[in-house]
């Protein structure tokens, strides 16, 4: 399955864990992006990032699962495209729970 929101998308894999990409509001661990950011120059941003925030989801329990690509906290932070695929494809083999 495929969701779309307004900062970002998620996808849920047959084994029912999801993966969540988020770049747009200022609030995620992306590049040029703080708190403190002009509002206007972070809606010009909607569309496009170099990196991403991902995180791991068990869709039953809603909990952030810890990675292997992260050690310090269930978000990664600066993903490029290949590391948010490499992300994916280690959520797909994760065993049906």
């Amino acid at each position: 399955m495929f969701k779309l929101s307004n900062d970002g998308y998620s996808m849920t894999f047959a084994n029912g864990y999801t993966v969540s990409v988020r770049w747009h509001k200022c609030y995620h661990y992306v590049t040029d992006r703080t708190l403190d950011s002009d509002t206007d120059a972070i809606a010009a941003m909607a569309t496009d990032s170099v990196d991403a925030e991902v995180a791991v989801i068990h869709d039953a329990t809603t909990r952030f699962l810890e990675t292997p690509f992260n050690e310090s906290d269930t978000v990664i932070g600066w993903q490029s495209p290949d590391q948010v695929h490499q992300i994916m494809a280690w959520t797909r083999e994760l065993p049906h729970e």
